[in-house]
């Protein structure tokens, strides 16, 4: 072909004069759709771990809520209140034995070791008590500490529970 044939073919297809404004709008459009599927990859790719997050997740939980570790340490504060007082009461029981008239030093001597037996009993009680109690406290920081994942967590295990039921059908 010769060159004015070219140049005649090409001067008959119709050349469509674009503005300026008409080229940066569909440059933005262009570029806002390629920042939506960026986001959406970006997403999926954010996701793609969910099985190993909801793993160690499970490891986290099945930790009680807030509000059930807090129920626990304010329980076992008063169920220890309530032994030490049982406690309490019993060697005060005894002391007032003590002081009776008419016991005999047998008597006297089986009353005071009675009271070093549950002093003594006290003392490991409230040692136990407190080891409790300290592990509940602890537990309850916990909780407060990761409370912000139970959502993710009870989210990925529908989740995995919906695509395991997937699966069977």
């Amino acid at each position: 072909m010769t060159q004015a044939t070219i140049l005649n073919v090409l001067g008959k297809i119709p050349q469509r004069q674009e503005t300026l404004e008409e080229m940066n709008a569909a440059v933005s459009g262009a570029v806002k759709s390629a920042q939506e599927v960026h986001a959406k990859n970006a997403a999926k790719r954010k996701d793609h771990g969910w099985g190993q997050e909801l793993e160690e997740l499970n490891r986290r939980f099945p930790m009680p809520t807030v509000e059930e570790a807090e129920a626990k340490v304010t329980g076992l504060k008063s169920a220890v209140a309530a032994t030490v007082k049982e406690y309490q009461d019993k060697i005060s029981e005894c002391r007032a034995a003590l002081k009776t008239e008419y016991l005999s030093h047998l008597e006297r001597t089986h009353v005071s070791q009675k009271i070093e037996v549950l002093t003594g009993e006290l003392e490991d009680f409230q040692k136990g008590a407190a080891m409790r109690l300290r592990f509940a406290e602890g537990q309850l920081a916990s909780c407060k500490e990761f409370d912000h994942l139970r959502p993710r967590w009870m989210e990925l295990k529908s989740r995995a529970v919906a695509i395991a039921k997937a699966l069977k059908v």
